[in-house]
């Protein structure tokens, strides 16, 4: 993962089925809950979306890492370090939110984005929201999916799996090259 972090504690910590947050939740395959919703109190958010995994990065201290997953970091930041990490998601849906991140109970269906634009390769999704959203991870057959929600609508959708694409409202996020070529 980024900077300092390593990326095994976060694997280890969500395979095991631990959750430093409590809340809404969905049940793994182990049987043990974890929160599938939470907000992390930042209105600027990075969301490094690795939809075939990563090889190795000095630069950013991350290892090879080649399971589909998303990190999320405070937006402001540029080294992707421990520090700025707040939660991560693969593409078996299994969330892991820092403790900054506070579980929140499900809203209703949120609405359908404005002014979207997707793609489908791996990427930075820097969003400079009205208020902080609501990070929602839904688990569908085959995917999983990480939606930004901010009054009601979403902003930013991160599907992992079947017919996986970042889609986002332009308006409100704006996509760059990521962090490690694939």
């Amino acid at each position: 993962m980024g900077g300092r972090y390593t990326g095994f504690f976060v694997v280890v910590f969500v395979a095991l089925g631990f959750s430093a947050v409590g809340g809404h939740a969905q049940t793994t395959t182990t049987g043990v809950t974890l929160p599938s919703e939470a907000n992390c109190g930042q209105k600027q958010l990075s969301f490094l979306w690795w939809p075939s995994g990563h090889g190795a990065s000095q630069q950013y201290n991350f290892p090879a890492f080649p399971a589909p997953h998303v990190e999320v970091y405070e937006g402001g930041t540029t080294t992707y370090s421990e520090d700025a990490f707040l939660a991560y998601f693969d593409n078996h849906g299994d969330p892991h939110f820092e403790s900054a991140c506070k579980p929140v109970s499900d809203g209703g269906k949120p609405k359908a984005m404005s002014s979207k634009k997707s793609q489908t390769g791996a990427a930075v999704l820097v969003c400079k929201f009205a208020k902080s959203p609501t990070l929602q991870v839904v688990t569908g057959t085959g995917s999983a999916t990480m939606n930004a929600i901010v009054s009601n609508e979403i902003d930013a959708s991160l599907k992992l799996g079947e017919n996986g694409a970042l889609t986002y409202n332009s308006k409100v996020c704006k996509a760059k090259a990521p962090l490690i070529p694939a």
